[in-house]
């Protein structure tokens, strides 16, 4: 997907050459001077009729080329040879090819996408989700935060600025809205393969910042919640502005103002995207917007906003003091800086020293992860140098080796998992398992484990993400939690098996990092692919001693 100008217009027969001269001159200054211009193609559809279609990253592209208009000579000698214009609309491609930024779909709704951004480089890339402002409302959208996803894509992370459905458009609110935010940051697993998607963080503006606070604290929502038991765990979030206190935001009736098609907007917010839905939200505001939003008062269903109201442990909350939108009292989480000064859209800005605030504390999260990688195995050649057996595996045999060890990780993992401890909940390619574990710093203790599986058979990642509890169950507390990647990549012929761990830790643990630093120096395939070897396909993996 990508946006696109449908321009129908007429040209008299006298000047249609010189329309066509001008044409190859217009699109170079697009090129020159359009940030996120794609291409043009010129389409004669009647003698005198001409369709023009324009493609842009996204909207805010699009309506930054319509706010500069004819402000290069080469756009404006093209212009002037037009007789008269006869239509202008926006589409949506559906078809886009693998880029740098490119907008995907996550669900069927228009509203159901986002842009993904992706830095320079091979990756893997750290991932930001942005979630938009806009008291929740249909007029406002995701160009917001277009200039915030350009500042992080040079700080080298990968961003998905995403949409979601909004009072005003059909089955926004409770719980359509909730569902789309965890619909798009789950969407992280399958978007791309050169994102981390074991470093993951959500960025909120306003009610965008009650939603990325919500996502992060998807992991702890009760079994049948909307959002509850996350593909892809967040390793934090960071709001501005955000109404974190739904009940006292519906006390003081946020938004009503909305309800008066005829009120001024707040000062330095910026301009309705879609000023056309503005009735039908103004039909729904006279309550307030978070009685819209979650469908009545917070003494009419608590159920509601008791799960909405949900905070996530690892959400750093940024407000303004002079913020006139949400009173900072409505904002605060328990990790919380104020800003002197500030307003409630100073973070759109992204040279201001708000968003620098957010921006130095993502860097600060995920800095402080303790990440190691250990180096890609060439499994059949460390088979052919260090054993006497005849075998060589495919990539797919290899796949099918991490699948099964998903599943039952204390017959493939025996000396990391304590044999029968190991309990499933779901099945297919995603399903919580729990199980006692050594821990990495004591292996002479066991603590539990529970992680969500993951297994993307397209890439063959299989993907497990510490949770701190499933139901009634906990995890141990003796270690940090912990996510991890188990890859396949190389050739059907020549297979490498790949393994990342992240630890959630606050600071980087240079103890944890020594442990796998030791792991990387083994001679020997690791455990599990030996008793693949010998329990699923019958052979004997003999060791040879290493010449010395």
């Amino acid at each position: 997907m990508s946006v696109v100008e449908l321009t129908t217009f007429t040209v008299r027969a006298e000047r249609t050459a010189e329309m066509l001269a001008a044409r190859a001159g217009m699109v170079e200054a697009f090129r020159r001077d359009r940030r996120g211009f794609r291409a043009a193609r010129l389409v004669r559809v009647a003698e005198h009729t001409w369709l023009d279609f324009v493609e842009w990253d996204d909207d805010a592209a699009w309506d930054e080329s319509k706010a500069k208009g004819a402000n290069q000579p080469e756009i404006a000698a093209f212009f002037g040879t037009i007789d008269a214009l006869v239509s202008a609309e926006r589409g949506v491609r559906y078809d886009d090819e693998p880029g740098r930024v490119r907008t995907i779909a996550y669900g069927p709704a228009p509203s159901q996408a986002g842009e993904l951004y992706l830095p320079e480089g091979d990756g893997p890339f750290p991932v930001a989700v942005l979630l938009h402002g806009g008291y929740w409302a249909a007029m406002f959208d995701r160009r917001q935060t277009t200039a915030l996803a350009d500042d992080l894509v040079e700080q080298g992370y990968a961003v998905w600025n995403v949409g979601y459905r909004r009072v005003g458009e059909e089955g926004a609110g409770w719980p359509g809205t909730f569902e789309d935010v965890a619909a798009a940051v789950d969407a992280v697993a399958d978007l791309d393969p050169v994102l981390d998607v074991t470093r993951v963080v959500a960025i909120g503006h306003s009610a965008g910042g009650q939603l990325a606070a919500w996502a992060a604290a998807r992991t702890e929502l009760p079994e049948g919640a909307p959002g509850a038991n996350p593909r892809v765990p967040l390793a934090g979030a960071f709001t501005y502005g955000a109404p974190l206190d739904l009940e006292a935001a519906d006390a003081a009736r946020a938004g009503v103002e909305l309800a008066d098609l005829d009120a001024p907007p707040p000062a330095g917010a910026p301009a309705a995207a879609w000023p056309e839905i503005h009735p039908a939200v103004a039909e729904r505001a006279g309550e307030g917007m978070v009685a819209a939003l979650l469908g009545g008062h917070a003494d009419e269903v608590p159920e509601r906003y008791a799960l909405a109201s949900r905070v996530g442990s690892q959400v750093l909350a940024v407000h303004g003091t002079a913020d006139e939108v949400v009173p900072v009292k409505h904002a605060r989480a328990a990790q919380h800086v104020e800003i002197d000064g500030a307003g409630h859209f100073d973070v759109l800005d992204p040279a201001g020293p708000a968003w620098k605030v957010l921006r130095d504390g993502v860097a600060a999260r995920f800095a402080g992860l303790t990440v190691y990688e250990l180096p890609p195995v060439d499994v059949n050649a460390v088979l052919a140098e260090r054993y006497d057996l005849d075998y060589r595996f495919t990539r797919t045999s290899l796949w099918d080796m991490e699948i099964r060890k998903a599943s039952a990780p204390d017959v493939y993992l025996p000396n990391v998992v304590r044999p029968g401890s190991v309990a499933k909940f779901g099945e297919g390619a995603d399903f919580v398992r729990v199980s006692d574990q050594k821990l990495w710093l004591d292996p002479s203790r066991y603590g539990t484990v529970i992680e969500r599986v993951h297994l993307d058979h397209r890439d063959q990642r299989a993907l497990f993400y510490g949770l701190a509890g499933f139901g009634e169950l906990r995890a141990g507390t003796g270690q940090p939690l912990f996510h991890v990647e188990h890859s396949v990549t190389g050739t059907e012929d020549r297979p490498l098996n790949r393994w990342r761990i992240v630890f959630l830790t606050e600071t980087v643990d240079p103890a944890l990092a020594a442990v796998f630093a030791e792991l990387a120096k083994a001679e020997y395939l690791r455990d599990f692919i030996e008793v693949y070897l010998r329990e699923h396909l019958g052979l004997e993996p003999r060791r040879r001693t290493p010449a010395r």
